[in-house]
């Protein structure tokens, strides 16, 4: 059964029916069949009792009371096994409340017990847990919302809650309890998604499995676009479903091994259940190119705003690792940091620790979490194991002077995942952005006695020679990230003057420092066009030809001097004034999704316009200078930007160099660069 709702009114349907039942059969089983069909019908009893919040919750906070100044508070007793955990049993809270006890038992002979999926939220321990031995325990919101929640009336309810089960002032222990994370929650009976209360709560449960059956009763496109209907009508439905899915359990990095490894994942949102499949059912229809980009059928104003298709992302991606991990198909602890790149931590070493357990480096005991090692030597571990993975270049995109958090001192190879960056790397624009500038070449990466170094192998395309001015909008606007409503009044500025001005910008850059024909034999204004998209839409890469006249209508129609001579009202949205256009120009729906989706328009918001010595375009990291170097690595995805580092030279000659970021460069993105006879030579990364 994937859900059902239990309501006080079910009782008196409920009891007809067992009556029916019982007496259609004649008088001499009357008894007899009575006491069949009470037995049957104890659990559905139970079960309703359990889910009346409202009568539970009244006897439970009677026991959760704010303070328990006459009890000694708890203290932890140490862990004898390395198998050996605790568990908070909750026993019935019928007549006397909720008896609660912390019991150590080994995990292999563990009685069934639920693993609880949570974010802590506050940390202040606002409440007190009494304990069966007269102690009590102090614990967070959370938490006490979570007791209040599992308590049930009739039964013994086992739970595993990491911030009860785990004496958290104490390193060795967290350390020897992470390590056992994966298992904890894989032996569990199942694991439960808390995500609290909601006063719309139930509004979004409903409209779920609304969307749900209609995905499974209609035939796919005609519930697609019968989704997308709905999606453009105001709604408190959608309302709904955007909080649910703003919930900051969704970004949060842990969840992601808790859901991966679960026999059973259920949800719970205001006392109501989800079943995760269903869940993960509908948040792919709403990812699916069938139904067109996530703006084009939800970012409407009338509905209260954008959907958070970063959030939706999110949940794809457990999804996805959770099908792969029951498959027995683990993927590389790089490569999974590349897919979790969006997540959250708030130990920044859990950004590493928390999906170790569930990719090939629990096999090889690499990176095994320890939480008496530094930040700066966690990341510093990582990032040399991802150069001896097959990818050795996939965590490249997230290193880079230009995105560094607080662990300033990083060698500039070495991502920094406390930067809260949401600049998506290139290579992630679209399902179709198979660059390959490295072409088929293989890495050559010599680490250095000198651990923060490493020796590689590099083509040296060119230097920058320019690099735009015009500053893009998102430096203005410090929230904008990948959650942020791309058709808003905010981005008009952006819309009508600032994208005016760097396209205008761009061109001038293009006239006089490149060629027409372009390198690649195309036109320069085509190369132009396909530099600022990178050459990608959602459906193909290269882009469409068709682009081309819905870029140029797009820069005609954003240009101050454009809007000031249409008839447009200043009212309406520029950019959708463009997109009217060109649909009268018959410019296909998916052609607009790709030239103008977020992810597209997200590249230029975070990279400039520049041009090389040579006269190639690119597209480069805020804060790239001239006098850079474009460099592409025999191996790698996409070209990077080096910085010649004032330290000087190595001890046998070779150039020290400072990553910068990745880059686009127009006509470099598929092998062009490593042809037969190109020179390569060894730089020192610091």
């Amino acid at each position: 059964m994937l859900w059902f709702r239990v309501h006080y009114w079910t009782w008196p349907p409920l009891i007809l029916w067992w009556a029916l039942r019982i007496f259609s059969s004649g008088p001499k089983e009357t008894l007899w069949s009575f006491l069949k069909q009470l037995r049957n019908g104890i659990p559905y009893i139970v079960g309703i009792i359990d889910l009346s919040s409202k009568y539970r919750e009244r006897l439970v906070d009677k026991f959760l009371a704010p303070d328990y100044p006459d009890y000694p508070e708890y203290k932890y007793e140490a862990l004898n096994a390395p198998d050996q955990i605790r568990l908070v049993q909750l026993r019935p809270t019928f007549l006397g409340g909720i008896q609660c006890e912390i019991i150590q038992v080994r995990l292999h002979d563990a009685p069934p017990y639920d693993a609880v999926s949570y974010t802590w939220g506050d940390p202040a321990k606002k409440f007190h847990l009494k304990l069966q031995d007269g102690q009590y325990l102090p614990i967070t919101s959370s938490v006490h919302d979570i007791i209040r929640e599992r308590a049930s009336i009739f039964r013994t309810r086992n739970l595993w809650i990491d911030s009860i089960c785990i004496n958290q002032g104490y390193t060795p222990e967290k350390t020897s309890q992470v390590l056992l994370m994966q298992q904890i929650y894989a032996r569990a009976s199942r694991t439960v998604v808390c995500l609290g209360d909601s006063s719309d709560a139930g509004v979004a449960v409903d409209f779920l499995y609304e969307m749900y059956f209609r995905l499974l009763c209609l035939i796919a496109e005609e519930g697609d676009l019968a989704i997308r209907k709905d999606m453009d009508t105001p709604s408190p439905k959608w309302t709904a479903v955007r909080r649910l899915l703003y919930h900051a359990y969704w970004s949060r990095v842990w969840i992601i091994q808790e859901v991966a490894v679960a026999k059973v994942v259920h949800i719970i949102y205001g006392g109501r259940y989800i079943d995760w499949d269903l869940f993960v059912t509908i948040m792919r229809a709403l990812e699916s190119e069938k139904a067109g980009s996530l703006e084009q059928i939800m970012d409407t104003w009338e509905s209260g705003g954008a959907m958070p298709r970063g959030r939706v992302e999110q949940v794809c991606t457990m999804a996805k690792i959770r099908d792969k991990f029951q498959q027995d198909n683990k993927a590389s602890l790089p490569q999974t940091l590349v897919e979790c790149w969006n997540f959250e931590a708030t130990n920044a070493r859990d950004r590493i620790f928390a999906i170790q357990g569930i990719t090939t480096a629990v096999d090889e005991r690499a990176l095994e979490p320890n939480y008496e090692s530094t930040t700066l030597e966690v990341y510093m571990e990582a990032g040399r194991y991802a150069l001896l993975s097959e990818e050795p270049f996939s965590l490249f995109s997230f290193a880079g002077i230009l995105r560094r958090g607080d662990l300033g001192e990083l060698p500039s190879w070495v991502p920094d995942w406390t930067c809260n960056s949401q600049l998506r790397p290139l290579d992630q624009i679209t399902a179709c952005t198979n660059f390959r500038a490295g072409g088929t070449g293989t890495a050559c990466i010599i680490p250095l006695p000198e651990r923060r170094q490493i020796k590689i192998e590099t083509v040296v395309l060119d230097a920058v020679c320019r690099v735009a001015t015009v500053m893009p909008l998102s430096t203005d606007l410090p929230t904008y990230g990948s959650d942020t409503p791309w058709m808003q009044a905010d981005f008009k500025e952006f819309a009508t003057s600032r994208d005016s001005a760097r396209r205008q910008e761009a061109y001038q850059m293009a006239e006089q420092w490149t060629s027409d024909p372009y390198i690649n034999g195309q036109p320069r204004a085509e190369a132009l066009w396909r530099t600022f998209i990178c050459d990608t839409s959602t459906t193909s890469r290269p882009a469409e030809p068709e682009i081309a006249e819905a870029f140029t209508a797009s820069t005609r129609t954003s240009s101050p001097e454009a809007l000031a001579a249409s008839e447009v009202s200043s009212e309406l949205e520029p950019i959708s004034a463009m997109i009217n256009m060109m649909k009268a120009m018959k410019v296909p729906e998916d052609m607009l999704s790709g030239l103008y989706s977020p992810d597209s328009a997200e590249q230029l918001q975070a990279r400039q316009f520049a041009v090389t010595k040579k006269g190639f375009m690119a597209l480069v990291p805020l804060g790239t200078r001239e006098r850079d170097e474009i460099c592409i690595f025999p191996g790698s995805r996409t070209p990077y930007i080096l910085r010649r580092d004032s330290g000087g030279n190595g001890i046998h000659g070779d150039q020290f160099y400072r990553l910068v970021g990745e880059a686009y460069v127009h006509g470099f993105m598929d092998g062009e660069a490593l042809v037969s006879g190109t020179k390569l030579e060894f730089v020192v990364l610091r």
